[in-house]
């Protein structure tokens, strides 16, 4: 696997190195921290990658046991992302739109 963009990293690193999905009621986050690509690598952007722990990212003692939820986790990148950065990714999906979706959908989960 290719390493990450030094910029992007940067950027991440910027950030409080605590998982995402700690405010949520019941979240009980444990394990090591990680970077988690929500849309995988191939869109290198800094919005696009979200710090997870283990048991959120669905790895170590954690793995099947669906904790791991990949439409909280691109809610939570797209939260990250200017309307002008979701924009620039017009290919199948409108990433606006699926914004509003999610809101919607987990807005209790959101803080």
């Amino acid at each position: 696997m290719k390493p990450m963009n030094k910029n992007v990293l940067e950027e991440i690193l910027k950030r409080p190195q605590q998982c995402v999905r700690r405010k949520e009621p019941y979240a009980r986050c444990g394990g090591r921290i990680t970077i988690e690509h929500t849309m995988g690598r191939r869109r290198e952007r800094a919005w696009n990658c979200i710090w997870l722990c283990a048991k959120h990212a669905g790895i170590e003692q954690w793995a099947d046991k669906k904790h791991f939820n990949k439409q909280i986790n691109l809610l939570h990148a797209y939260l990250q992302a200017t309307d002008e950065e979701l924009e620039s990714y017009k290919l199948r999906a409108s990433y606006k739109k699926e914004k509003r979706f999610l809101l919607l959908k987990y807005k209790d989960l959101i803080n």
